[in-house]
């Protein structure tokens, strides 16, 4: 079940050229089956990837961050802060983040909507 709600304050940001920046993030988990954090074959975190205003996705894989609970149930949410590193060429991206269940697939490759910010590198 890869069904989330992914919202945050933020809309559009600005950052340097491989900086970092600390996006606030309220995960919920919209689907059927409870998110494990740790400890489970296949934990599920939080993450992002890179896209040029082309639609192409970078090759960088965004760092992780932890739910706060072990275990986050259907119909829970969760804030979380999650540790954003920038492209190192500056220009006009955007973010796309998502909940991704490690080794098996990231939530908005099945279908699920994921978060989406405008984001100006410096």
């Amino acid at each position: 079940s890869f069904s989330e709600q992914i919202t945050s304050p933020v809309h559009d940001f600005q950052v340097k050229a491989g900086g970092e920046y600390t996006l606030d993030v309220n995960v919920k988990n919209t689907g059927s089956q409870p998110w494990f954090r740790d400890g489970a074959a296949a934990p599920v975190n939080l993450s992002y990837r890179w896209f040029g205003t082309d639609g192409k996705m970078l090759p960088i894989e965004g760092q992780r961050a932890l739910l706060n609970t072990p275990v986050l149930k259907p119909g829970d949410s969760d804030a979380v802060k999650l540790k954003v590193i920038a492209p190192p060429t500056p220009g006009s991206y955007i973010l796309r983040v998502s909940m991704v269940q490690e080794g098996v697939n990231w939530f908005y490759d099945r279908g699920a909507k994921p978060l989406e910010l405008n984001a100006t590198v410096s």
